[in-house]
């Protein structure tokens, strides 16, 4: 009937346009939401510094204080202090100076960028990644713990001044790291690139691994428990006293100025030890010393254990 084909054609027309508006509709909502993300997800605050040096200030941060969600950035010149408590799961990027006297739990990303510093007197616990830019500085005189979970790597500087660093995690060295009267105490994963020196009052406590590929100087005390493999050149000008394990490769050299004592460790040598006139390798009682190489000694070694040439 004409009636009722004319009421089918009304009903669809309206079908199709209800269909579209809820498209678009649907297409709006979308966007909204995806705006709204984008704005959360790319937030970010910048230190002003408009009150103070007060990091826990929100006055001093272009868009109130950081937070998930909402990184910061310190921007080169400004000095920020902390004194209470540093929460970070998001982005820190500093250019400028954080000065902490309370404590940094990190969790997500801390980039100290070329020519930022990163003053500790605190502590800063690291459970995410800390990445040392070139030309960055990071100075301890308080504690710094890397996490199992935590990558620290290194292509500035890190200077240990009468503090500690205890790491569980992975430390990658491609800088310079200076151990001043400090104590390195390694339990995971330490990759040296470049230079690790070791002043005369430091002291470098291993009982997981190091992978040497660059140059350790050691004036201080290196207590080892666990694994030195070496690649570079090793400098001895103070005291190594070998409990676990030193693997001395094809490419390697140790250089003895100082002191090396084998306390019923074991010590490999694929490449070159040489021992310098001034220098001294005591093989103790249940020590190994084996040699597929050379060892060049100008010096005085002492064998109360085994050593295989």
């Amino acid at each position: 009937m004409p009636g009722i084909s004319y009421l089918r054609i009304t009903l669809y027309l309206c079908s199709i346009t209800f269909t579209k508006i809820m498209k678009n509709l649907t297409i709006c909502l979308s966007l909204a939401v995806f705006c709204f993300l984008s704005t959360a997800t790319y937030s970010q605050t910048t230190f002003t510094g408009a009150i103070s040096n007060d990091w826990a200030d929100a006055g001093n941060w272009s868009n109130g204080l950081p937070a998930a969600g909402n990184d910061a950035t310190i921007p080169a010149g400004l000095v920020v202090f902390n004194t209470g408590f540093i929460y970070n799961e998001g982005t820190i990027t500093n250019f400028g100076y954080i000065d902490n006297f309370g404590t940094i739990d990190n969790f997500g990303y801390i980039d100290n960028s070329s020519e930022g510093t990163i003053n500790n007197e605190g502590t800063i616990t690291n459970f995410g990644y800390i990445d040392n830019s070139f030309e960055g500085t990071i100075t301890n005189f308080g504690t710094i713990g890397n996490s199992s979970e935590g990558t620290i790597e290194n292509n500035g500087y890190i200077d240990n001044n009468f503090g500690t660093i205890e790491n569980n995690g992975t430390i990658e060295n491609n800088g310079y790291i200076v151990n001043n009267f400090g104590t390195i105490n390694n339990f995971g994963y330490i990759d040296n690139f470049w230079t690790i020196e070791n002043s005369s009052e430091g002291t470098i406590n291993n009982n997981g691994y190091i992978n040497n590929e660059g140059t350790i100087n050691n004036e201080g005390t290196i207590n080892n428990e666990g694994t030195i493999t070496n690649e570079g050149t090793i400098e001895n000008n103070g005291y190594i006293d070998n409990f676990g394990t030193i693997d001395n490769l094809f490419e390697g050299t140790i250089l003895n100025f100082g002191t090396i004592t084998n306390f019923g460790g074991t010590i490999t040598n694929f490449g070159t030890i040489g021992n310098s006139s001034e220098g001294t390798i005591d093989n103790s009682f249940q020590g190994t010393i084996e040699n597929y190489a050379i060892i060049e000694n100008n010096g005085f070694i002492y064998n109360e254990g085994t050593i295989f040439n």
